[in-house]
């Protein structure tokens, strides 16, 4: 539970450090064994958290090499990529990371992981009937039209030869206060963080939010636009319709993209990007 009663990723669960390693082993996900990392095989994992948020207890991964994010991990497992320098953080290192951390996930956390919607009123303006609303934090004066989708799981998954492997998403949607969303909306739970749409958005018909998504205060966002998994979007940006945004790309605050872009790149603080893929003219 957190510090309001919601459920999070951070679970309690009787789990060790050693039995995911070993699990690891088994299935030929660990490089060379466990390769006598410093890790305490002993030690109960609390949870799953994104690696930037780990504290003594939880477990994560990383998709690619990054020794700043590897020398400042306080978790008590990291699922690595193949590392050469030395290092003193527990870690087991595997060929393909993702699909390690898909398999894990699957195997100890995935079972019972839907979460209640939590509410601050049960607002008329919600169409609870018509709507799938799952693993949601709702603010208050929240409108949700007709026919959305929210709190699902996204598209994520880890490849593994020509097999594709769901990575599970144990995240929640949070919606803040004073927040529209048009009808036929979808926005997908977060997979380890949550997917947070900030206070006083505006999001119109038809429009999809991948997962991990972090936008920002009255935020505008246009029909029909497509908004990748774990972009992040600042306070006060327009987005035109139809346009499309790539995963883990950046809008800065007040930013505008015009109407069917394709952003590839990320756009500063109060600039203007159009086209495909978008550039930016002012």
């Amino acid at each position: 539970m957190d510090e309001n009663g919601g459920t999070n990723t951070r679970m309690c669960i009787k789990i060790t450090v050693g039995a995911i390693v070993d699990f690891l082993v088994r299935e030929h996900l660990a490089i060379n064994g466990e390769s006598k990392r410093q890790y305490d095989r002993n030690k109960t994992v609390t949870g799953v958290i994104e690696h930037t948020k780990a504290l003594p207890g939880e477990i994560s991964w990383l998709a690619e090499y990054d020794g700043d994010a590897i020398k400042n991990f306080d978790g008590s497992l990291l699922i690595s990529p193949p590392i050469k320098i030395p290092h003193k953080i527990p870690i087991v290192q595997c060929k393909n990371p993702k699909l390690a951390m898909a398999m894990v996930l699957n195997k100890f956390f995935a079972a019972g992981n839907e979460q209640p919607v939590r509410w601050l009123q049960r607002s008329p303006l919600i169409n609870w009937e018509d709507s799938t609303i799952q693993n949601v934090e709702v603010g208050s004066n929240v409108v949700i039209g007709p026919n959305c989708c929210i709190g699902i799981a996204g598209q994520g998954y880890a490849k593994n030869d020509n097999k594709y492997y769901h990575f599970p998403h144990l995240g929640k949607v949070i919606i803040g206060d004073d927040v529209a969303i048009g009808a036929n909306t979808v926005i997908c739970r977060g997979a380890l963080s949550d997917t947070v749409i900030g206070k006083g958005t505006k999001i119109g018909n038809q429009v999809n939010i991948g997962h991990n998504v972090k936008i920002g205060k009255n935020v505008m966002i246009i029909a029909g636009a497509v908004i990748c998994g774990s972009v992040e979007i600042g306070d006060n940006a327009w987005i035109g319709p139809g346009a499309k945004i790539l995963n883990k790309v950046k809008i800065g605050k007040g930013a505008r993209v015009g109407i069917g872009s394709v952003v590839i790149k990320d756009i500063p603080e109060n600039k203007t990007a159009i086209g495909n893929p978008a550039r930016i003219i002012r």
